[in-house]
């Protein structure tokens, strides 16, 4: 009963099948809200603000009602959901973009040529979303002083 299936098509297509899939579908979510761990030797993996396998990222959005336009959303383990850390982006034409902050992002450069890759044209309103704590861990790293449009 072991090894039905050859060790080339178990690392490359199946392995790579299988991450997607418990990684960055619809699984990921169950497994994020019921905080399942993957196997200690998977790097971890926030499905919401990055694809794995060459998966791309889950994307969960909410319309909020104090601000006014849709923003992204994640699961944390353990089942709670709230806004993911991300600038919301609103064009003159009311066009609105989400640019997630992944909590690995240390270089306020890359965040300013991942926010010129948006494409946005004239920006009207640009907000930050994200926890207290995580202000102060933003403001260490000079986002605000350094993220010139």
């Amino acid at each position: 009963m072991e090894d039905r299936v050859c060790t080339p098509c178990n690392n490359k297509r199946l392995g790579l099948l299988d991450q997607q899939l418990s990684r960055c579908g619809p699984e990921s979510v169950f497994r994020r809200f019921f905080d399942v761990q993957g196997r200690p030797t998977h790097e971890k993996v926030n499905p919401h603000y990055r694809g794995s396998a060459g998966g791309y990222r889950l994307e969960m959005k909410s319309y909020d009602t104090e601000m006014g336009v849709e923003v992204e959303l994640e699961i944390l383990p353990g089942g709670e959901v709230r806004q993911s850390r991300q600038l919301v982006v609103v064009e003159s034409s009311g066009k609105t973009h989400h640019l997630l902050i992944p909590p690995d992002l240390r270089d306020p450069q890359k965040l300013r040529e991942s926010y010129l890759k948006l494409g946005v044209t004239q920006p009207d309103d640009i907000r930050l979303i994200c926890d207290p704590e995580e202000l102060v861990y933003l403001s260490r790293y000079h986002y605000c002083q350094q993220f010139v449009f």
